[in-house]
C-alpha cells in the first residue's frame, strides 16, 4: 500500500496530460451482463467444482449460467453505442488470436505462481517470508526479458518472434519444474523459475503492444484491457483445473503411500495445512511432502499440452509494422473523436 500510495501521489502531481472532455454513452447492460457471466464462470472454477462436483447441479447451473449470459454480452455488445468490447475487434486475426494466446499463458503464470509456493514450502521446508523470496527468480528472468524485448522491438519494430520464443521457453521451464522433486536443491529449482519468467516476459507485454498497434485509436483502451481481461481469465481457470489435478493427484498417492488406518479421508493429515503437515511424525511427513512433490510434477506436466497449443498459435498471429501514434496528428484526432 506505500508503495501504491507513492505512486498515486507521483502521478497525480507530475503527469499532466492534455485531454478534451466528450459526452459518452455508458455501457450499463453490457457491464453488469458480463460481470454476472465472469462471476459465474468463477464460481463454477472456484467453488462448485471442488466442493459440489465438476458435474453437479450446482456446478452445470452455474456453468450453463455463464454461457448464456455470455451470448447475451455479446448481442448486446453489437447493438451498443459505446460497447464495453467492440465485437469488431475479434475480426482482426491480430486481436483474436493474441487473445487466445494470452488466456493460454495466463493459465500457465498463475499455475506456476499458485503452486511453486506450496513446493517451496511443504517440499523444501521454506517459511512463507522465504518462499517469497525464493520467486524472486521468477521475478528477474520476466523483467529481464521484459525489458530487453521491448528495447529489440522498438529498434525493429517487429514483435512476431517475440511469442514464439517466450512460449517455447515457458514449455522448457514447465518442464523443469516438472522435475523438481524432494531432493531438488534449490539453485534449480531457481533455474527452473527463471527460464519461465523469461519466457513470460517474451509474451506478455509485447502482445500488449502488438494488439494497441492493430486497432483503431478508439479502440486502444477496449483491446488493451481485454488482454488483461483474457490472461486473468486463463488465470482463474487454469488455478481451478490446477488445482483439482493436484487434490486428484495427491489423494491417489497418499493412499498409495500411509500407513492403514491414514488413507481415505485422511482423518489424522490435513493437507491443506502447511503446519499441521510439519508438525506430523517424520515418517508420516516424509510420505505426505514426496506425495506433495509426485503431485506438483504431474500438475506441471498437465501444463505442457496448453502451452504447446499457445507455441503453435504464436506462429499464426500476423505481424503488422508498427507505427507512431502522434496526438497531435489530424487523423489521431479525428479517429480519437466518437
Amino acid at each position: 500500500m506505500p508503495i501504491g500510495l507513492g505512486a498515486l501521489l507521483v502521478t497525480s502531481l507530475a503527469l499532466k496530460l492534455p485531454h478534451t472532455r466528450r459526452e459518452h454513452t455508458i455501457d450499463y447492460l453490457g457491464a453488469a451482463l458480463v460481470v454476472a457471466s465472469v462471476t459465474s464462470l468463477l464460481l463454477y472454477t472456484a467453488w462448485a467444482g471442488p466442493e459440489a462436483g465438476w458435474t453437479s447441479l450446482l456446478a452445470l447451473g452455474l456453468l450453463a449460467a455463464g454461457a448464456v449470459l455470455a451470448v447475451l454480452f455479446v448481442l448486446v455488445e453489437l447493438r451498443a453505442v459505446e460497447p464495453i468490447i467492440p465485437m469488431e475487434l475479434f475480426r482482426d486475426r491480430i486481436v483474436s488470436l493474441s487473445l487466445v494466446f494470452v488466456f493460454i499463458i495466463g493459465l500457465a503464470m498463475f499455475g506456476a505462481l499458485v503452486f511453486m509456493p506450496l513446493y517451496l514450502q511443504i517440499v523444501a521446508g521454506m517459511s512463507p517470508t522465504r518462499s517469497g523470496l525464493a520467486m524472486l527468480p521468477m521475478v528477474a528472468g520476466l523483467f529481464a526479458t521484459s525489458i530487453s524485448a521491448g528495447q529489440v522491438m522498438t529498434r525493429t519494430g517487429r514483435y512476431k518472434m517475440f511469442p514464439i520464443v517466450g512460449a517455447a521457453v515457458v514449455l522448457v521451464g514447465l518442464l523443469l519444474l516438472s522435475d523438481l522433486g524432494v531432493d531438488t536443491p534449490y539453485w534449480r529449482a531457481g533455474l527452473a523459475m527463471f527460464v519461465l519468467g523469461a519466457g513470460l516476459g517474451c509474451t506478455m507485454q509485447i502482445l500488449v503492444t502488438a494488439v494497441q498497434n492493430a486497432v483503431q485509436r478508439r479502440h486502444m483502451g477496449s483491446a488493451t484491457s481485454s488482454v488483461t481481461f483474457f490472461r486473468s481469465m486463463g488465470g482463474a481457470f487454469g488455478t481451478a483445473l490446477f488445482g483439482a489435478i493436484l487434490s486428484s493427484r495427491l489423494g491417489g498417492y497418499l493412499a498409495e503411500r500411509l500407513p492403514a488406518g491414514t488413507g481415505g479421508n485422511l482423518p489424522e493429515v490435513d493437507t491443506s495445512d502447511i503446519t499441521a503437515i510439519q508438525a506430523l511424525p517424520p515418517a508420516l511427513q516424509d510420505q505426505v511432502v514426496e506425495s506433495f512433490a509426485l503431485s506438483l510434477q504431474d500438475t506441471f506436466v498437465t501444463a505442457l499440452p496448453f502451452v504447446a497449443v499457445a507455441l503453435v498459435i504464436a506462429f499464426f498471429i500476423p505481424e503488422k509494422a508498427l507505427t507512431a501514434r502522434e496526438s497531435s496528428a489530424p487523423e489521431a484526432v479525428e479517429a480519437a473523436t466518437p
